[in-house]
């Protein structure tokens, strides 16, 4: 039987709130009343940081022109390459095996379909292979980018939710209720060469500003930072709004933090350390992603939203431009000068600018 993950059962739990919250902002075409949103984060820590209530906007991403591409998976995970985007998940109507698809973003043919373990999570590239977490099966599957075929299979501790690469290794995230890892393997070799203790249910990691960042929900939720030179947890720290933290996205020293059931996200510096902003927003957040024009959030709705970037790395903490899609999407990755949301097996690619 597969494993349904506590990232599915949060998001779940939230669609009928987020359903009003959506139909809402649809209706009126901006945020919602502050005070509809105070009860939330009045239940929240105070920490260091800048507190804000985002509004809607007119712009650019609100109006670029979208293609959708049906695949033959329910997505779990997307990425993209130079050439190529992949996106993995379960095959519709068969839940046996996963399948990773390589999709030419040219002419959004699916030209290679190539399995790997049981539901399939999210992915990670490096400059030769794709890394896929097989939560129900306890491994992680290389996919070799030159050859479009699985090369080789990695047993992991506990069920994995996420992987991140850095250079000369491979970061893998697992976790329960009472315990937290994060292992690291030789990309080379497929070797374990250390095993982490991070905190309980660890659900998500990147690498930036030259360390690993790990979130993990239990208690109101973490973000740790890792030394990759020591493989040693520097520090673990609360965030401001954002509880149960489990998306992150990271471009240069900028790191974009969502949590399960929030309506919040925690801009975060990864030099310092520090919760630069945390922003309020109208929706109940379900995926991130961030490049060099804006931190792109979906909500568990079909509102997804753009907070513009400056050319300086400043992320616009006070307005967000939004749009509405034709169904709920879940996933968000960037790449190829746009921004791709899954939403069950569709794959939807908006342009993105400033």
């Amino acid at each position: 039987m597969t494993r349904l993950t506590e990232l599915v059962r949060r998001r779940l739990s939230a669609r009928w709130l987020t359903a009003v919250a959506s139909a809402l902002i649809v209706a009126v075409g901006v945020s919602l009343p502050v005070a509809l949103t105070q009860g939330i984060f009045n239940q929240h820590r105070s920490l260091s940081g800048h507190q804000v209530n985002a509004v809607s906007v007119p712009g650019t991403f609100a109006s670029a022109i979208a293609n959708t591409l049906s695949l033959p998976i329910a997505i779990n995970g997307v990425a993209v390459t130079a050439n190529a985007v992949w996106a993995v998940g379960d095959r519709l109507g068969k839940g046996d095996r996963g399948v990773l698809v390589r999709v030419d973003p040219s002419t959004g043919a699916v030209v290679r379909k190539i399995v790997v373990g049981r539901q399939p999570l999210r992915i990670a590239v490096s400059a030769t292979s794709i890394w896929v977490a097989n939560n129900a099966d306890d491994t992680v599957s290389r996919v070799s980018i030159a050859r479009s075929a699985a090369v080789a299979t990695i047993r992991t501790r506990g069920a994995p939710e996420a992987v991140a690469v850095s250079p000369g290794a491979v970061w893998i995230v697992s976790g329960s209720a009472s315990n937290g890892w994060l292992t690291r393997v030789d990309p080379a070799t497929g070797l374990v060469i250390a095993t982490i203790s991070v905190p309980p249910m660890a659900m998500d990691v990147v690498y930036a500003n030259h360390a690993i960042w790990v979130a993990s929900e239990l208690d109101g939720g973490a973000l740790t930072e890792i030394d990759p030179t020591t493989d040693k947890v520097v520090q673990s720290m609360p965030l401001l709004n954002v509880r149960n933290p489990y998306d992150i996205a990271a471009f240069g020293n900028t790191l974009a933090v969502i949590g399960a059931n929030n309506m919040a996200l925690d801009v975060v510096n990864a030099s310092t350390v520090k919760v630069e902003t945390s922003i309020s927003v109208p929706f109940y957040t379900a995926a991130v992603s961030v490049d060099a024009t804006g931190v792109y959030v979906a909500s568990s709705g079909r509102i997804v939203a753009q907070f513009k970037m400056s050319a300086s790395g400043h992320v616009n903490t006070k307005s967000f431009v939004s749009r509405t899609l034709a169904s709920v999407a879940d996933n968000a990755t960037t790449g190829l000068g746009s921004v791709w949301f899954a939403s069950n097996n569709k794959l939807i690619r908006i342009p993105t600018s400033r």
